[in-house]
């Protein structure tokens, strides 16, 4: 069709109007579809991201309830003990054969009387290691002030182990004097793994 130069028929005005609604409509389900996909999306990273944290966590109650199943303890009681020679004499020994690397806290509690306050009751501690024959030894010196008192000596130290060894905790103990009696009412060993 052929128009007079600068004349636009209506028709066509009118067409382009449609043309152009239906693109603005176009365009706009496609921005409420991409916001939707963007909220979507962002509701997916937020379900992985709760997941995700979900299983560290169930990894790390996993690993908790691992090394609590794991963790070593042992101990010895020993009831009514009379002791009296001045050359040591075994009290008890706790062993734990294949230990765990970890911190381990060492306890020693006794109860007793003494039958002098003139000299001392003596006791000494040792770790053991894999049988050693030659430990060290810690000696302790306990002078009661009344023989019908119940006296105590408790000791309790933490040592970071590396594994893999047997040890002992043993304690003995001996009258300064041997014509003196110490009677050994209770004495406990423990071996107690914390972490």
């Amino acid at each position: 069709m052929a128009y007079e130069t600068g004349w636009t028929p209506i028709i066509e005005f009118q067409e382009g109007a449609v043309v152009s609604q239906k693109f603005d409509n176009a365009f706009s389900k496609i921005d409420t579809a991409l916001a939707a996909y963007e909220a979507t999306e962002a509701q997916v990273n937020t379900n992985v991201s709760d997941i995700s944290t979900l299983q560290s966590s169930a990894v790390n109650q996993s690993q908790r309830i691992s090394a609590l199943e794991n963790v070593q303890y042992e101990f010895i009681k020993v009831k009514d003990l009379d002791i009296s020679q001045d050359t040591f004499a075994p009290v008890a020994t706790v062993t734990i054969d294949n230990m765990n690397a970890g911190i381990f806290e060492y306890k020693v509690s006794v109860l007793f009387k003494y039958s002098s306050t003139s000299s001392s009751a003596i006791f000494r501690y040792a770790i053991i290691r894999n049988d050693d024959a030659n430990p060290t030894w810690y000696e302790i010196y306990e002078e009661p002030k009344d023989i019908t008192n119940n006296n105590s000596m408790d000791l309790f130290f933490p040592i970071e182990e590396t594994g893999g060894e047997k040890v002992t905790l043993a304690l003995e103990a001996r009258c300064e004097d041997a014509s003196q009696t110490l009677s050994i009412q209770f004495a406990d060993l423990m071996i107690d793994q914390k972490k």
